[in-house]
């Protein structure tokens, strides 16, 4: 009984410094334990699933008491499961420290364009302020470069469709004075056709001349992004027949790190985010996240749309349990047209009947199902452009732009 009652005022004290040992707490780029196969669980975690109960702690905490547990992880231990009980993995950190609370959630939207030029004039600024109405927090701008073909090796922006770099710095400018945070991520399109997660090379010469030539690319925008101080640099996106290549993407992500301090991700296709081993050297497991949620159903409902999350979203928490990282939905999307549901990941569809309704509700499908799960970092959603040349009750395409579905996304990001 002595013990139980002494342990109440200990416990609050242990509380009280776990507050302030996680202010402490560095959120910084994971430039440091590339590769790491340390245990990446609390050892107060012995469920190893990356949630700190109460009963945990508390055991961890009489440990502890008895001398048999550290006193900086029994605090700790007991602030993690003060502030939610989930917790991530940092690898730039070393022990207790590397062990954190979740970070904040995005409310994220999109800004792509392929028209130079497009970003300085009034209808950008205008699209920008648009975001604030609907309590969007972070924007991603993204300019795009170019290889000739499928299998070509050079890598460069096009004069006509690349976003300039005062497109850039003009948007991003904008968007911090309208106090929001900024993901800055540079795609790559093959000029005369074919999808970008088919890009490879054909022997290790042109795949190694490929990698320099990404590289160029990749150095340069983190030189723009730290210029411009955005908050998330994302350092590839949907290239899926290069990101088994862990060696040479290790390198360019050193390269990255070597010139932006903030924060970064990859945009794995929904489909290749399991096959990519370089998880551990990035903040964010992040994923253009175009799970087909019905496989040819036109018309259906909110509920059958979450079911149809149920796989994908087992997968992705395990997959944040295995690494010990939130992950970050760095695109979804939904066309406004019948069957959307079924390829999220295209704009091209046999049917011209546009359904506006459809695409509201897989937004709110997608909100009900993720926005309140912890491992859950936030959204991206494709795309709301500078120019304004989508959106509005008959246009088909992505943008929710005038549509029910941006009503959606009001509902939830401001709250």
């Amino acid at each position: 009984m002595k013990t139980s009652i002494l342990f109440v005022p200990v416990l609050f004290l242990v509380l009280f410094l776990g507050v302030v040992l996680m202010c402490c707490i560095p959120y910084s780029n994971a430039d440091g334990l590339l590769g790491s196969t340390q245990n990446l669980n609390h050892p107060a975690d012995v469920n190893v699933d990356f949630r700190l109960t109460i009963s945990e702690a508390i055991a961890y905490l009489s440990g502890w008491q008895t001398g048999s547990n550290p006193m900086d992880y029994a605090i700790l231990a007991a602030a993690l499961w003060q502030q939610g009980e989930q917790y991530f993995y940092d690898y730039d950190t070393q022990p207790p420290l590397c062990w954190a609370p979740p970070g904040r959630r995005m409310k994220g939207m999109s800004m792509a364009t392929w028209t130079a030029g497009a970003c300085q004039e009034g209808e950008s600024d205008q699209a920008v302020a648009e975001l604030v109405s609907l309590g969007v927090s972070d924007i991603a701008v993204v300019p795009t470069w170019y290889q000739a073909s499928l299998h070509t090796t050079n890598i460069y922006p096009l004069p006509e469709r690349t976003m300039t770099d005062e497109d850039v710095r003009h948007i991003i400018t904008q968007a911090h004075n309208l106090g929001f945070r900024v993901m800055l991520k540079p795609h790559l399109d093959p000029e005369y056709g074919g999808w970008r997660g088919d890009i490879c090379s054909l022997n290790e010469e042109d795949w190694q001349a490929w990698m320099n030539s990404y590289r160029n690319m990749a150095n340069y925008y983190a030189d723009l992004a730290a210029e411009l101080n955005v908050a998330v640099f994302c350092i590839g996106t949907e290239l899926k027949k290069t990101s088994g290549r862990t060696a040479d993407w290790l390198s360019i992500i050193e390269g990255v790190t070597e010139r932006f301090s903030g924060e970064i991700t990859y945009g794995a296709n929904w489909d290749e985010y399991t096959a990519i081993s370089f998880w551990n050297a990035l903040n964010y497991i992040g994923i253009d996240a175009y799970f087909p949620l019905t496989e040819n159903n036109y018309r259906p409902t909110v509920d059958q749309l979450k079911a149809g999350w149920t796989e994908p979203l087992h997968a992705l928490h395990e997959f944040s349990i295995q690494y010990g990282l939130p992950v970050l939905f760095t695109e979804i999307g939904y066309c406004s047209y019948d069957g959307t549901n079924t390829k999220p990941y295209t704009w091209e569809t046999t049917t011209t009947v546009v359904d506006l309704q459809e695409q509201a509700d897989c937004y709110r499908a997608a909100y009900e199902v993720l926005w309140n799960a912890p491992w859950f970092a936030g959204f991206f959603w494709w795309n709301w452009d500078p120019n304004m040349i989508h959106g509005g009750p008959y246009d088909p395409h992505y943008s929710p732009r005038n549509k029910p579905a941006s009503e959606i996304i009001r509902s939830y990001y401001a709250q």
